[in-house]
């Protein structure tokens, strides 16, 4: 039998997929370098970026993740909303609870990703011990059917909880 010789497409889609079971299983790193192997690759598309800024946001690689989402809310992105909330909770997640509330209220306004930008309200003004407007967003984020709603009740109870404790 002989070999077959994969063409640039090819090894940046497998690349590509690689990259989408590290991201899936939480190996960020790994994934980054398979998504940039894609891109170099030939296999650029707007989900691609999307799952780089990503996996860098996970990464700790703000700036690189805030570049690549910008670069989005600049056009006419139809992940424009995504891209608002996924930057909320990065900011959320580095403790800015400043920077993540401007961009959940900013979603919300403009009722892109309308429940999960409701959720990360909840959670930023819990971890700010303003817990009737947490509570408020809160149940208004199950009400819109947020996704994972069990996980995000579970953490929404486990961060009040702890917000709570620490005043």
């Amino acid at each position: 039998t002989g070999s077959y010789e994969k063409t640039d497409r090819e090894k940046g889609i497998l690349a590509l997929y690689r990259g989408r079971c590290y991201h899936m299983m939480g190996i960020y790193p790994n994934a980054v370098l398979s998504y940039e192997k894609a891109e170099k690759s030939g296999v650029v598309s707007e989900p691609v970026r999307l799952f780089m800024a990503s996996c860098y946001g996970k990464n700790g690689n703000i700036r690189q993740a805030l570049e690549i989402y910008s670069s989005f809310l600049d056009s006419d992105s139809i992940y424009a909303g995504v891209i608002r909330t996924a930057t909320g909770h990065m900011y959320l997640n580095m403790g800015d609870t400043e920077n993540a509330a401007k961009w959940f209220h900013e979603a919300v306004e403009r009722h892109e990703n309308y429940a999960e930008a409701l959720g990360g309200l909840a959670l930023t003004y819990a971890m700010l011990g303003k817990y009737e407007e947490s509570e408020k967003y809160f149940c208004e984020a199950v009400l819109n059917r947020i996704s994972n709603a069990d996980d995000f009740i579970k953490h929404y109870k486990e961060l009040r909880t702890a917000a709570e404790l620490s005043d």
